[in-house]
């Protein structure tokens, strides 16, 4: 997850670089609650990407190699000390550069749920309580993407409880049944089949996935 995370941030600062180079201002703009607080005034693009390129760095460098890490509960504690500053800063970063390029906005909202489903991971109750906050708010789109976010929590927390995650994958057939075309219910699905389930009897992931092929 933390890969696909970074992965996702690389991709999203390279369309922004793109836009940077053929032209774009990145004026400033007011900066909004929302985003970093430690400026009076939102940073042009430019500045804004080259802080992402040097905290998506330290965070590799901070992110055990092994993936089995994630559903680790001694490994995630080791790792979260180093990680959660980092990733706490990711967030902020990529919320300004929704603010300063609203074009790119959908594409941070799908890094930023990864970045509060890690943080939750590694023990941010405050990232917690906003996914749950949020699930319940009455933006359904939001709430769809915070239901995903804490479900992918609970499917690494309970890794090796068959039980437990068969609980978590019948909700997520529910979700998909729901909506047929959602993407974020695709990258959930793929993001949990690839980390693998608890026995071979919750194999029917991968069923739920194909039922759900976009």
């Amino acid at each position: 997850i933390v890969a696909s995370v970074v992965a996702g941030a690389v991709l999203v600062a390279g369309g922004m670089g793109a836009f940077v180079a053929m032209g774009a201002s990145g004026a400033s703009e007011p900066a909004t609650q929302s985003g970093p607080a430690t400026t009076a005034a939102a940073r042009n693009t430019k500045d804004i990407l080259s802080d992402l390129d040097s905290t998506m760095a330290k965070l590799d460098a901070a992110t055990p190699q092994e993936a089995s890490f994630i559903s680790d509960p001694a490994a995630r504690a080791k790792a979260a000390p180093a990680m959660l500053p980092l990733l706490q800063k990711m967030d902020g970063i990529l919320t300004e550069l929704a603010t300063a390029e609203p074009k790119f906005a959908d594409n941070v909202l799908a890094n930023r749920y990864d970045l509060f489903a890690m943080r939750a991971l590694l023990g941010d109750a405050g990232a917690r309580s906003t996914l749950e906050t949020q699930k319940a708010g009455s933006d359904p789109a939001l709430a769809t993407q915070a239901d995903l976010a804490l479900s992918s929590v609970d499917w690494w927390n309970d890794a090796h409880d068959a039980a437990a995650q068969s609980k978590v994958l019948d909700h997520l057939q529910t979700l998909a049944s729901r909506d047929p075309t959602s993407n974020p219910v695709t990258r959930t699905l793929l993001k949990l089949a690839a980390l693998g389930p608890a026995t071979p009897d919750l194999a029917r992931i991968e069923q739920v996935r194909q039922g759900h092929p976009r």
